[in-house]
């Protein structure tokens, strides 16, 4: 009976996250009046974006081996939260939408492009980090 459950649980969390998936690349899309990216694109774009989260992860691993780690006191949390979680996984982002931008130079010629290809570069990020959070 729970494997039951726990299978309908992960069934309608995956139907839900391509549904919210298929909803911002939608909005993404239309976003861009003029001339919309081809999806096959920002797909391309959104798999860039999943990937960059592997490089927060590598940083994260490496300042736990400094011993710099969340202990209760203040100020060692508060520069944490800052620097190691904050700083670390926005770092990753721009370096995700930076590659994001080289590859599809070609591709964008407008401004509202910027945009787009960041905002779904963002996207893949936040999938594979909700990912993360689940485990």
């Amino acid at each position: 009976m729970y494997n039951l459950f726990f299978y309908l649980y992960l069934s309608f969390s995956g139907l839900a996250a391509i549904i919210s998936i298929s909803m911002w690349l939608d909005y993404f899309r239309k976003i861009d009046v003029f001339e919309p990216e081809k999806i096959k694109n920002l797909v391309l774009a959104m798999l860039i974006g999943c990937i960059t989260p592997f490089l927060s992860i590598y940083l994260y691993r490496l300042i736990h081996l400094a011993g710099y780690d969340l202990n209760g006191e203040f100020y060692n949390d508060l520069f944490y939260t800052i620097f190691a979680i904050g700083a670390n996984e926005e770092l990753s982002k721009i370096v995700g939408v930076l590659i994001v931008f080289r590859v599809f130079k070609n591709k964008i010629n407008e401004p509202i492009d910027y945009l787009v290809y960041a905002g779904v570069t963002a996207l893949g990020f936040s999938i594979i980090e909700n990912f993360k959070y689940f485990n």
